[in-house]
Formats: structure tokens, C-alpha cells, sequence
């Protein structure tokens, strides 16, 4: 951690850390950086014990400092033993697709551009649980024909292709396996719809059309 390795590197005997900050159960408030960095100089760690305080005040307190990452977020209401967080993490290390893309997959679908300020405010939920490992699956095949596949943008399109009930996604799969060369990385998700489109219509008889 970057921060932490400014702190040891400014260390000084003289001038101690500030004491961390922890609740009644132990739970650290403010300080994570300063606890990691005295256990790795080997000094003695010194705590003030806050009387009322949970983990949800970290975030307020931390929040005046630096900007959490979507990972402070993420492991504070683990801690606070959420379930759909826990779910959320499990699935993030399974499929590796990122943290935006998780959200929008297992909470709100890939349109749902509030799912980021739920997620933060801990009000995020798992929609379809079933539904999101089944489009993660979906798109790990296709990883194995297009290395692009984990692209923002892709997914979206994938999606937005899946959403159409003409669509079917082994036949797409079938003409990608012998025209997997004319699937390439593109700049937006309407590109990538077009793309699609032609290779899901390779000698077909009927057309389908996926761009509206």
C-alpha cells in the first residue's frame, strides 16, 4: 500500500503517530494506515477508544481525509457482516471482471448507473444472483474466442444483445468459434452491438436485428 509505505518512510522517533481510533468491540475507526504502518516499524500502538462509534463512522471520517477506493467500501461492510457485500466480493475474485461491472451484473443490470452510490451508501443488493453467474459464464466463454471479452464496453453490448429474446447466445457462440477474427476491440457499445449483429447473421436465413 502506497500509503502505508510514505508512512514508514516518514517516520520519526520524535514526532509519534497520532493514536488510532477504535470502538467498545476493537473495531478500528480511524487509522488502518497508521496500525499497519507501527506494526511493520515495530513500535507500540497506541488507541483511543471512542464510545460511541461503529464502523459506518470510518467512512464519514475518512471521507474529510482522502477518497475511499470502491475496496475501503467494499471490506467495511464485510466487516459490518453484510451478506450481499460478502457475496459481492466472492463473485469479483471468481470472475475478475471488475468492480463496476459486478455491481451492475449481480445489482441492478448494466444500464443502472446509480448502483456505484448504492454500493457506497451500503444500500447495495444482490438482484439475481442465478442470472448474474450465468451472463459471468457467458462472457468467460467468449473470453476464450475474443480476449476483449472483459472489456467495459463489450459486456455492456453482450448484454444488451441478451436482453433481445430473438437472440440466442450458443448460436452466437457458434458462428464466433469460425469468425472469431472479425470480433475486435471497439470504441463504444454500439460498435460492438454491430459486430455482433453480423456475425449472429452469418448465413442466416432471417435476420435479427440487435441495434435497437
Amino acid at each position: 500500500n502506497a500509503h502505508v509505505k510514505k508512512l514508514v518512510a516518514s517516520y520519526d522517533p520524535s514526532n509519534d503517530f497520532p493514536p488510532i481510533q477504535v470502538n467498545k468491540r476493537m473495531e478500528i475507526l480511524d487509522g488502518q494506515h497508521r496500525l499497519k504502518s507501527m506494526e511493520i516499524l515495530g513500535i507500540p500502538v497506541r488507541y483511543i477508544i471512542v464510545e460511541k462509534g461503529d464502523l459506518s463512522t470510518v467512512q464519514t471520517m475518512n471521507s474529510n481525509v482522502k477518497n475511499w477506493t470502491t475496496k475501503d467500501y467494499m471490506d467495511s461492510y464485510i466487516l459490518q457482516d453484510r451478506e450481499d457485500y460478502k457475496i459481492f466480493k466472492t463473485f469479483l475474485d471468481t470472475y475478475k471482471l471488475g468492480y463496476d461491472m459486478s455491481m451492475r451484473l449481480l445489482g441492478g443490470g448494466a444500464t443502472d448507473n446509480n448502483v456505484y452510490d448504492r454500493f457506497k451508501k451500503g444500500e447495495f443488493k444482490v438482484k439475481n444472483f442465478d442470472k448474474a453467474v450465468q451472463n459471468a459464464s457467458r462472457i468467460e466463454q467468449v473470453k476464450a474466442l475474443y480476449a476483449g471479452a472483459g472489456r467495459k464496453v463489450f459486456i455492456q453490448a453482450l448484454l444488451h444483445c441478451l436482453s433481445n429474446k430473438q437472440f440466442d447466445f450458443d448460436t452466437f457462440l457458434h458462428k464466433l468459434s469460425y469468425q472469431s477474427s472479425k470480433l475486435v476491440d471497439c470504441v463504444n457499445r454500439d460498435q460492438y452491438v454491430e459486430l455482433i449483429e453480423k456475425i449472429y447473421n452469418y448465413h442466416s436465413g432471417t435476420k435479427i436485428n440487435l441495434r435497437f
